[in-house]
């Protein structure tokens, strides 16, 4: 089965730009029917320090930082991961 996946970069510091590819994201898993969104970032010890971590807020960081995963509503859910432990085959390693 392939997993439905797309790529937002944010090229420097843009809250806006954060806002849209999370939003984006959230529409198309909607009307997909899909449930997850995998928020990939490069090193798990500098997310919280982020642009996407100042726009999610505390209290989600700490919680995906914690392998939680966070409801964005409409059953659908918001989890992390890193490079080295994403699965190309959508199941996380």
């Amino acid at each position: 089965m392939s997993v439905p996946r797309f790529l937002i970069e944010n090229n420097g510091s843009n809250q806006n730009n954060i806002k849209l590819a999370i939003s984006k994201a959230y529409h198309l898993c909607k009307d997909a029917g899909l449930q997850r969104i995998t928020l990939l970032f490069p090193a798990k010890g500098t997310f919280s320090h982020s642009d996407i971590a100042t726009f999610l807020g505390e209290q989600a960081v700490k919680a995906l930082l914690k392998d939680q995963k966070i409801d964005l509503g409409n059953s659908i859910q918001l989890d992390f991961n890193i490079p080295k432990n994403f699965s190309v085959h959508g199941n996380r390693a």
